[in-house]
């Protein structure tokens, strides 16, 4: 009997474990199936080839088409945008999944102006792309009277250009291919200048990475090297082949779309990344403002592309007084606070993923820079009373009574007796009154502030200490 318990308990608690195996196998399952559902659900990244001739040339669709083709392979949904479909079966038949925008030349056209480089803005505008593949083009190589310097810093423009649109804009800088100098010997001085501008590109990536910027460069002209495989062009010797003409078996763009798509794929890595949440830079938490225009700033978050922006009048955020979700920057400039009311502000970062947490709960209070109470019993006499704190960094309050209707004057003055600021010049009705000050424009040193009502009069000391 002892045995029959024992196995039937034996054979209940296997049976149960079993049952709970296939239960949890099956909420794994459902797990994987939402996770599943959500990747599918995922926008595609939008990519932007930017470039000239090499960017578009080719019946075929260039590098796009090839890279597009690794980044499919390599599981990636991805867009590519633009105005140039050129590509598939010929340039009248456009390439939707294959576009850019050739024909983007970055050279100055007289002086200083950039009319291709301000084009740029539109582009970006216009297309969004959250990923920018930027190349020189042969009609900026050959421009008359060019050197690596001038590249280099015509280049710079265009990064400007682009990140001043969207400064989460991230972006691969491609070096310049190497021209045929086998099949064209008079390439050769093309080909040093090549060399040239590219070592410069290194230090420019250096530049903008130490800005904050994401840029990163690929190295198309080591894939074309050694130098015999320059053959890798069609016969005018700059524009690289899709096959591998002239006698080569592999052509130019497979060559650019492979050394591309290592950058391309660390980028887009990242994107796939939620954002940290951003942190609060100012106004500080807690502080309190004279102004009812306020500028609120955060540090910039990674992988992110846009923010949103939220204040309340409560710190639960349930009456939202301002809610923004289409900031690019890491900046905003509010308006219409109102005084002596405190608001409390919070942001998150977003791109194609998703929403990151939200960042810290910050507040500041709107204070009227001059605030009065009316007296039921009316003051006998005008009183100038010390500011508060004293010293000060970099706002300070300034009390005092008038006992009749009279013209007042509150005046700041440095050292040397020059006026730095007038708080107060008006008819004022007998009350007493409170007038902030901030200083934050001016130095640390000692100042004197001074105020008149009719023939009342009183100077006084200040300290600021920053």
């Amino acid at each position: 009997m002892t045995r029959f318990l024992f196995d039937f308990y034996a054979f209940n608690w296997l049976t149960y474990n079993k049952y709970m195996k296939n239960l949890l196998a099956i909420l794994i399952s459902l797990l994987i199936v939402a996770n599943l559902g959500e990747a599918q659900i995922q926008p595609p990244v939008k990519i932007m080839p930017l470039g000239n001739s090499i960017t578009y040339l080719d019946w075929q669709g260039g590098y796009r088409r090839l890279l597009k083709d690794s980044l499919v392979l390599g599981g990636f949904s991805t867009d590519f945008v633009g105005s140039n479909n050129y590509g598939q079966a010929n340039w009248a038949n456009p390439d939707y999944e294959h576009e850019g925008y050739g024909s983007a030349t970055i050279m100055r056209a007289a002086g200083t102006s950039y009319p291709h480089i301000e084009t740029a803005t539109g582009r970006m505008t216009t297309y969004q792309p959250e990923i920018v593949i930027v190349e020189l083009g042969t009609n900026d190589l050959y421009s008359g009277g060019r050197t690596p310097a001038m590249f280099r810093d015509d280049m710079r423009k265009l990064l400007d250009t682009i990140w001043s649109v969207n400064p989460s804009i991230k972006i691969v800088l491609n070096t310049i291919p190497p021209p045929d100098t086998i099949g064209h010997a008079n390439f050769v001085p093309l080909w040093f200048n090549v060399i040239a501008t590219n070592a410069l590109f290194p230090a420019l990536v250096s530049e903008k990475v130490a800005e904050g910027k994401t840029i990163v460069l690929a190295d198309v002209y080591a894939s074309f090297m050694p130098p015999e495989s320059v053959k890798a062009y069609i016969l005018d010797g700059v524009h690289p082949s899709y096959d591998g003409w002239n006698g080569h078996p592999v052509g130019g763009y497979r060559r650019m779309a492979k050394a591309i798509y290592p950058s391309v794929k660390s980028l887009i890595d990242g994107l796939l990344i939620l954002p940290f949440a951003p942190i609060l830079l100012s106004p500080l938490n807690g502080s309190t403002s004279h102004d009812t225009v306020l500028s609120l700033n955060w540090s910039p978050s990674n992988n992110a592309s846009k923010y949103r922006l939220q204040i309340s009048i409560d710190s639960g955020f349930i009456s939202i007084v301002h809610d923004d979700t289409t900031i690019t920057g890491t900046t905003k400039q509010i308006s219409s606070l109102s005084n002596d009311s405190t608001y409390y502000w919070r942001v998150k970062a977003g791109n194609s993923v998703g929403w990151g947490e939200w960042s810290e709960i910050w507040s500041f209070t709107c204070v009227d820079p001059v605030s009065v109470r009316l007296f039921d019993n009316l003051p006998w006499q005008s009183i100038l009373y010390d500011n508060y704190p004293n010293p000060f960094n970099p706002v300070t309050n300034f009390q005092f009574t008038i006992g009749n209707f009279q013209l007042t004057i509150l005046k700041v003055f440095d050292l040397l007796g020059r006026e730095v600021a007038t708080l107060v010049n008006e008819v004022k009705q007998p009350g007493f009154y409170k007038v902030y000050w901030n200083a934050s424009q001016l130095p640390s040193g000692l100042y004197y502030y001074r105020l008149t009502a009719g023939e009342y009069s009183l100077t006084k000391k200040l300290i600021l200490l920053k």
